[in-house]
């Protein structure tokens, strides 16, 4: 039975979130991940619209957005996946 440190563990997760990073920027070199707090009305605590981070295909560009999520891992990788299905079966290999 092989016992995983956390040291081991947190570099595997960091380095699959960068590999979803770098599969982003491959295709889309100026890709850039983007925070957007939560829109609140005045007095009203919980959000008309909930925060999280975006990838858009470059920083000039707000319409062309390529991936979501509730934290930048999760839209790296949600970025990555959406490349990867729209790759052909022999780019994909």
């Amino acid at each position: 039975m092989k016992l995983h440190t956390l040291s081991g563990l947190l570099c595997a997760w960091d380095s699959a979130a960068m590999n979803h990073e770098e599969t982003v920027l491959q295709s889309h070199p100026h890709a850039e991940s983007l925070f957007f707090e939560p829109i609140r009305q005045h007095g009203d605590n919980s959000p008309l619209c909930a925060g999280g981070w975006v990838i858009l295909e470059s920083p000039d560009c707000i319409d062309n957005e390529l991936g979501q999520g509730p934290s930048e891992d999760a839209a790296w990788a949600d970025a990555a996946a959406k490349i990867n299905a729209e790759l052909s079966p022999e780019e994909a290999a």
